[in-house]
């Protein structure tokens, strides 16, 4: 069960009075729309109009409290300075994150005829990222050989919304030269296709759907021949996915590690 636990990169809310650091009283979570406009009918002139969801903003008001106004203003000074430490993992509850960073100033004010030194405080926090993610990585590891193509279920994934997969690929027969591999969600009917693939005996290619990018396995971008197709996703609310993986590989009997991982994304802390 989840418990209310906020925190800011390495810096931990307080949740009672009297802390020593700021308390979480109340957040305000909604999604930030920009909206496009793409000509239509020019004789008319009509517009379409698109929203597309770019990231959330967060407000959050509290306080800070202690026994002398020094401490207060130290523990403020602390609670300021890790604020500004750029994009750090943010977490109201346990469970769930989202990437965010300060968003304008921190507002504060000493509460008149307060005998605890007290500060009301507020800010707003910023992401790029629509969605709260699980803090757990959901993990598929198996093996295939032999003529493709190969299916293979995933763990089904609980989220609220859709999930973007890593796909970690490792050669365990022979090198190969300019093939093509395509690794398709069955469910949904979407696939990539990757060109002239150069890939030698336990290497890996790692297709990371988040970032759109084909590496090794550190991040170093690998250059296929072409890229074709769509970057998929995995349906949320408990749906099946169903991966299907086929390629021209023919040197000895094909054989490939997989690892698929992701985490599960939902609309809510």
């Amino acid at each position: 069960m989840a418990t209310f636990a906020p925190a800011f990169g390495a810096y931990t809310f307080g949740t009672t009075p009297a802390p020593t650091a700021f308390v979480l009283e109340e957040w305000k979570d909604r999604f930030l729309v920009a909206t496009k406009f793409t000509p239509r009918q020019a004789a008319i002139g009509q517009n379409l109009q698109s929203q597309q969801i770019k990231g959330r903003e967060i407000t959050c008001r509290g306080f800070m409290q202690h026994g002398s106004d020094d401490t207060a203003r130290e523990q403020l000074d602390a609670m300021m300075a890790a604020l500004q430490a750029g994009e750090q993992s943010f977490n109201i509850f346990t469970g769930r994150y989202i990437d965010a960073w300060l968003s304008g100033n921190v507002e504060y004010s000493p509460v008149k005829g307060s005998t605890h030194h007290r500060y009301n405080v507020s800010f707003k926090m910023q992401t790029q990222e629509p969605y709260w993610k699980s803090t757990t990585l959901t993990t598929d590891a198996f093996n295939k050989n032999g003529a493709s193509p190969y299916t293979q279920a995933l763990t089904i994934n609980n989220g609220t919304t859709t999930a973007l997969p890593t796909i970690g690929m490792t050669l365990k027969s022979a090198s190969e030269t300019g093939r093509t591999i395509s690794i398709k969600n069955d469910s949904t009917g979407k696939e990539l296709k990757l060109h002239g693939i150069d890939w030698n005996l336990n290497s890996q290619i790692v297709l990371d759907f988040e970032r759109r990018l084909v590496h090794d396995g550190s991040d170093n971008p690998l250059f296929m021949g072409l890229q074709e197709g769509t970057w998929w996703d995995l349906l949320g609310g408990a749906a099946v996915t169903t991966l299907r993986v086929s390629h021209n590989l023919v040197a000895g009997t094909p054989n490939i590690d997989f690892l698929v991982t992701y985490k599960e994304r939902f609309l809510v802390a």
